[in-house]
């Protein structure tokens, strides 16, 4: 089964139904997470409740567009740089942001299917999260500068 075959949005979804017997079909360590299924949503801890992962989805989704995206990119532009080392940092993180987004996916979704399949906890995880993290920072880099940048001043001049 790979990630996300049984669920709508970015829900984790659980290897199996869940049982009567309190095991939900989920990754060992992650309990607390939601565990939802298409047509159902609920808690990995046995609170249950009927419903749409569309609508669940749908809500945080909208929440995030109508709310926490403007307040972010408020705060982020009204915000003052006092120090060359902030400015450097504030200017690095803007220029991978884009290349960033891109690269992350795949290695997201492999990361989420090999937990899943392997039944992992937190503390078994964490070491590969760090290295996945720093490696996509610095995959965001280098298409940055071998293929963003270069491709960007090419067009430039094309079109000048």
């Amino acid at each position: 089964m790979g990630v996300g075959d049984d669920v709508e949005g970015f829900l984790p979804a659980a290897a199996d139904t869940p049982a009567a017997d309190g095991d939900h079909g989920g990754p060992a360590g992650y309990d607390h997470l939601p565990h939802c299924r298409q047509g159902e949503v609920g808690w990995v801890d046995g609170a249950a409740h009927d419903g749409d992962v569309g609508t669940v989805a749908g809500l945080y989704d909208t929440l995030c567009t109508i709310v926490l995206f403007p307040v972010l990119i408020w705060i982020g532009a009204s915000g003052v740089t006092t120090d060359k080392a902030t400015t450097r940092a504030c200017q690095f993180l803007g220029d991978i942001s884009y290349p960033l987004y891109m690269v992350h996916y795949p290695f997201m979704y492999l990361f989420y299917a090999w937990v899943w399949k392997h039944e992992l906890t937190f503390t078994q995880t964490w070491p590969v999260a760090l290295l996945l993290l720093f490696g996509n920072i610095l995959l965001a880099w280098l298409v940055l500068k071998l293929y963003d940048e270069p491709l960007r001043r090419y067009l430039s001049k094309r079109f000048k």
